[in-house]
């Protein structure tokens, strides 16, 4: 039978409305891949990927070490979960998860530099996230809840100068606000600074550890234009409970210690 224009026509249309949907294509550059699972005594590198899911993007457990390089994985649930004896080392890379970005139990082991997270940080057990530098933290957002009641605003803290401590002493800032075109904190020596319920805005570096000392950063407000905190000492930075909102730059053997509840923007 001689089929007319008519007809060849609704058989084309009815064979494309049959057919299924196209893949959506990666990002020029990125190779598009499935959820990844590492275990065992695996090493796995992943260079230059894509993984984009509604569950866990990366599992990694056993003994299994990973790389993830120029990578872009996102997960409408955790982006990367690390136990067991893990250890994952990423760079250049993009990290974004609904739940959280990293999470980290058993004795697993994250390195990262030159990265953007977005997500919570989650740490459990002996597991532990090392901030290698130039990363940046994000909360990842979220929507209110229907009915929910706003937060009342919070009392006007009372201004001061910014805080520089040097030699042996102790320092404890309360309920204040620091606001300057410099550095607003800064320990020198085996200076101890304590901040709770500050906020801190500043121009250049909001927290810098130079000493031994430690600064514990408890319920405040950290905000730096070219760092939130700058550690060059062997002295750590302890936050709970804060925001900190900028880059964390460490050069020294000091670190940031994550004491639970802080938010990483």
């Amino acid at each position: 039978m001689r089929r007319t224009p008519f007809l060849a026509t609704m058989v084309l249309l009815l064979a494309l409305a049959g057919a299924p949907p196209a893949a959506s294509a990666a990002p020029r550059g990125l190779k598009k891949s499935g959820p990844i699972r590492c275990d065992g005594n695996q090493d796995l590198k992943l260079d230059k990927r894509l993984i984009d899911t509604a569950g866990k993007a990366i599992v990694v457990s056993g003994n299994c070490d990973l790389t993830i390089t120029g990578s872009r994985i996102v997960s409408g649930a955790t982006a990367l979960l690390v136990k067991g004896n893990g250890t994952v080392k990423i760079s250049s890379s993009t990290i974004a998860g609904g739940r959280a970005a990293v999470v980290v139990t058993g004795r697993g082991d994250v390195h990262a530099a030159g990265s953007r997270f977005t997500g919570r940080i989650i740490k459990r057990d002996s597991g532990d996230f090392n901030d290698g530098g130039g990363n940046t933290f994000e909360k990842a957002a979220a929507a209110p809840a229907r009915g929910a009641k706003r937060a009342p605003p919070a009392p006007e803290l009372e201004r001061r100068k910014p805080v520089r401590c040097t030699g042996a002493g102790e320092i404890t800032v309360t309920n204040k606000l620091i606001k300057t075109k410099g550095t607003a904190v800064s320990a020198v020596g085996t200076c101890g600074v304590t901040l709770r319920g500050c906020k801190i805005i500043a121009g250049k570096i909001g927290v810098q550890s130079t000493g031994a000392g430690k600064i514990r950063i408890i319920d405040s407000t950290v905000i730096g234009r070219r760092a939130a905190i700058s550690i060059t000492g062997t002295g750590d930075v302890i936050a709970k409970g804060s925001t900190i909102k900028g880059r964390v730059k460490r050069v020294g053997t000091g670190s940031l210690v994550d004491g639970g509840g802080n938010t990483m923007e």
